[in-house]
């Protein structure tokens, strides 16, 4: 990577975009301030993964990570299925950057088998931020879905205050007849001597 110039991330991307059209309709559907941070950091991982070439632990955790950032692109158009195409393009780009100092067939398999293993662990890290996102996002339905339930109406009044309101006339008589302690009768006489429908109380 030494012989690397600042515009390596931008001729990677540039590179995938000649092999997928739909991964240039996610890049046309960026920003320009987006398209340049992208390929910034792309650059800056790939500068990272060199510096740590022995420290496979490290490499993992810049590759999940890596894949991580771009699950907020998946608005724009992002597949996972880019990652391969990038992962072409850097093996690519980087056995350029040899300048023949090396058969290339070694330096393409050398790069070959060191983006094989990068892409897949950035694939992994796309996926758990995936999965993380989902599972909070349910969690966090299933949260309104019982707050909902448990208030009751919308009007402030609980569930079952609510539905003793709604008890029809028909409910109500019969409650009258089996609680007839509840429901004192009396009966009003009225002038000729003549009795008055009973009052319900």
């Amino acid at each position: 990577m030494d012989n690397s110039k600042d515009d390596i991330g931008e001729r990677i991307i540039r590179r995938g975009l000649e092999r997928r059209d739909d991964f240039k309709q996610f890049i046309d559907n960026l920003s320009k301030s987006q398209r340049h941070e992208n390929a910034t950091y792309l650059k800056q991982f790939l500068n990272g993964i060199v510096e740590n070439l022995t420290d496979i632990d490290e490499i993992n955790r810049m590759s999940e990570e890596f894949g991580c950032n771009h699950v907020q692109f998946r608005a724009n158009g992002f597949k996972p299925d880019f990652f391969a195409c990038t992962a072409d393009a850097v093996t690519t780009e980087c056995t350029f950057l040899d300048q023949a100092a090396h058969p290339t067939s070694e330096t393409a398999s050398a790069w070959s088998l060191l983006t094989s293993h990068v892409f897949s662990a950035v694939r992994d890290g796309y996926y758990a931020e995936l999965r993380r996102q989902r599972k909070s996002s349910n969690a966090f339905r299933a949260r309104i879905s019982v707050d909902v339930v448990s208030t009751g109406t919308d009007d402030g009044t609980s569930l079952s205050s609510a539905t003793r309101r709604s008890n029809s006339p028909q409910e109500e008589l019969t409650e009258c007849y089996e609680h007839p302690e509840q429901h004192q009768t009396s009966y009003v006489e009225t002038s000729g001597n003549f009795l008055a429908p009973p009052t319900v109380h």
